[in-house]
């Protein structure tokens, strides 16, 4: 198995049919796709156990026996897993028909531990922007660099998975990939940079990650001190302790 894409999902019924009917448009067709549903009170469970019966691609669905939040539910996914190279997605958003082709060629050339790719943020009306990374990685030249430039949002890279040995994401409901990312990242010895948009970002107002809110910079806290814990920067800020 050449790619593993890993979706935790949750209270996701009026997105799922969505992506999951994209994916069955990839032109490569090396791929597992796991399903983690993070304790969902809607249908997203019974909907991911009826699509796995009829899509082209192999599927694991999973489910947590209670709410979780999406790092413990990532982390399962990562667990199961049997590609050799993870990529993430969302539950409402999409990879483009050929982001897979592209990746495995770019891979077999480059055979890095990290790809860093471009992507969409797509609109209800149609409308899509670019989100670009390659523009500024490319001037890229160590992994500090790239650890200072990260946007921190994982269904923009794709890891080798050998990469995960003895990662773990925090407890956290948002600002989870935050935390991980830096960590990865200075693993790495080999980083490239794919200057192709293969991810489309579905913007919601009422997402979580847009709504903000006291917990959600809180989040972010936690998420730094995390990363400076597993890093061993130093120690994390008592003015940032006291806050959390």
């Amino acid at each position: 198995m050449f790619f593993s894409i890993i979706v935790p999902c949750f209270n996701s019924e009026n997105f799922i049919n969505k992506t999951t009917s994209m994916l069955t448009q990839q032109s490569f067709n090396d791929f597992e796709v796991i399903f983690i549903d993070d304790g969902s009170s809607d249908y997203t469970f019974d909907i991911l156990a009826s699509i796995s019966k009829s899509v082209p691609y192999k599927t694991t669905i999973l489910q947590n026996t209670k709410n979780s939040g999406p790092g413990i539910t990532k982390g399962v996914g990562v667990d199961k897993s049997k590609g050799d190279y993870l990529l993430f997605m969302d539950s409402d958003d999409w990879f483009e028909p050929e982001a897979l082709q592209l990746l495995y060629t770019h891979l077999s050339q480059h055979h890095s531990d990290i790809v860093f790719f471009d992507a969409y943020r797509a609109y209800d009306t149609g409308k899509k922007i670019l989100i670009s990374n390659s523009e500024a990685f490319n001037h890229c030249q160590t992994n500090s660099d790239y650890i200072a430039l990260a946007k921190g949002c994982l269904p923009y890279m794709c890891f080798k998975s050998e990469l995960w040995s003895g990662i773990t994401f925090p407890a956290l409901y948002n600002a989870e990939d935050i935390a991980v990312i830096p960590i990865l990242i200075s693993k790495a010895k080999n980083i490239s940079v794919l200057a192709s948009p293969l991810y489309n970002y579905y913007y919601r107002v009422e997402s979580l990650s847009n709504t903000p809110s006291a917990d959600i910079y809180k989040s972010f806290l936690r998420s730094y001190k995390y990363t400076c814990e597993k890093m061993i920067v130093g120690k994390f800020d008592e003015v940032f302790s006291k806050i959390l």
